[in-house]
């Protein structure tokens, strides 16, 4: 769902692009029938896993700065469940849960030369979950899966930012794109600390996305391609 927090009073052309917040609900669930085993974090034991489930709340608002630039802010709720076939006797649970929000995202974007070069600049607020006790971190290796596809497989990512460049130029009665950008990852610990034991942060590492698109006619048909 969304809606416009900003109209243009009538008679009375409309300089910037209206604010907006938009936000929604997601819920996922897989059922594993009988169950699928799982081996437990410490590799001790195993577990059989026979439900996971996911709903979450995101939120975006979009704000424009001026004719040509907007700056955007996203997040989310999340709030997992992962229901085992029997108890885990280690942590005397039949269930694993993670909840929490998630990063905040900050994203200014700008068009440079018409609409021909697109720039963006964002950063990646840690205010989501990183550090994660032992039951949240068994709920975390289930839902994080990628095969089961969740809306919010991650709550917190630690401190980043990223800049980007898009070029987009039209080809005969299609259009191309190039994108580029740069991610810079900071470190974050991933466990929570327990009895003592050392918990060294983990490194992401930094990442160079390259992306490549097309959009146009095959006859009467609209066809996207992308790289």
């Amino acid at each position: 769902a969304a809606s416009a927090v900003s109209r243009p009073i009538g008679a009375q052309e409309r300089l910037l692009s209206a604010r907006e917040l938009s936000m929604g609900a997601v819920i996922g669930s897989w059922s594993f029938g009988s169950g699928i085993y799982q081996p437990t974090s410490d590799g001790a034991d195993s577990v059989l896993v026979r439900r996971a489930t996911q709903w979450s709340i995101p939120l975006g608002v979009m704000v424009p700065l001026s004719r040509r630039w907007t700056i955007d802010v996203g997040g989310s709720y999340a709030s997992g469940h992962v229901s085992l076939a029997r108890p885990d006797a280690a942590r005397n649970t039949d269930h694993y849960t993670l909840s929490g929000i998630t990063d905040l995202r900050f994203r200014v974007t700008g068009h440079l030369v018409g609409d021909n070069v697109l720039v963006t600049l964002g950063f990646n607020a840690p205010t989501g979950k990183t550090s994660l006790d032992a039951g949240e971190l068994e709920a975390f290796r289930v839902l994080a899966a990628p095969a089961l596809g969740f809306q919010t497989p991650v709550l917190g990512l630690g401190p980043g930012g990223t800049t980007g460049l898009v070029l987009a130029q039209k080809a005969g009665t299609w259009g191309l794109a190039l994108g580029t950008s740069y991610e810079v990852r900071g470190r974050y610990a991933s466990l929570a600390d327990q009895a003592g034991l050392l918990n060294p942060e983990l490194n992401p590492g930094n990442v160079l996305h390259l992306s490549l698109g097309a959009d146009g006619l095959v006859g009467h048909t609209g066809m996207t391609l992308g790289a």
